[in-house]
């Protein structure tokens, strides 16, 4: 009896093996395999946009000062009209149209990155209008150097 129970067994595993081996050279493997891939595939990107993310919150690529006062001062010199009467709340908003990171779309899932020099352009354009679209090249050399320390 022990035998047969062994034989059956093995029977069985050779017949399993035999099985998965014809499957696998057929077409409907492939199809099988893309269906389960899609799921793996979606929680191996989901879990490289968390990872990013999570790395993007603890590097300090793009950081500003404790106190923005130096830099304050400078840009009040640059447009007065508009930087003089901004309170707290104001500056705060104009540092965050700066170092606040946006998320972007990208396929399912969001990743952080911070504004382009473009896009920074833009949005002041967008929020403190004719301030800065007289600015020229130079001005912007000038603003781009206060605000982050280059000129460019």
């Amino acid at each position: 009896m022990k035998y047969i129970v062994n034989i059956l067994a093995l029977t069985f595993l050779v017949a399993l093996v035999f099985g998965i081996i014809t499957f696998k050279k057929t077409d409907n493997f492939q199809s099988f395999k893309d269906k389960i891939g899609q799921p793996v595939d979606y929680i191996r990107r989901g879990s490289e946009a968390l990872k990013h993310n999570v790395l993007f919150d603890f590097s300090d690529r793009k950081g500003k000062s404790i106190s923005m006062v130096k830099e304050e001062s400078a840009l009040m010199s640059l447009a007065p009209k508009l930087f003089r009467n901004f309170s707290r709340p104001d500056w705060d908003n104009f540092w965050a149209v700066i170092y606040k990171p946006v998320k972007e779309k990208k396929g399912d899932f969001g990743l952080k990155r911070y504004r382009t020099k473009d896009e920074i352009r833009e949005r002041f354009i967008e929020l403190y209008g004719n301030t800065f679209l007289s600015f020229g090249s130079d001005d912007w050399g000038y603003f781009w150097d206060i605000v982050l320390g280059e000129n460019g």
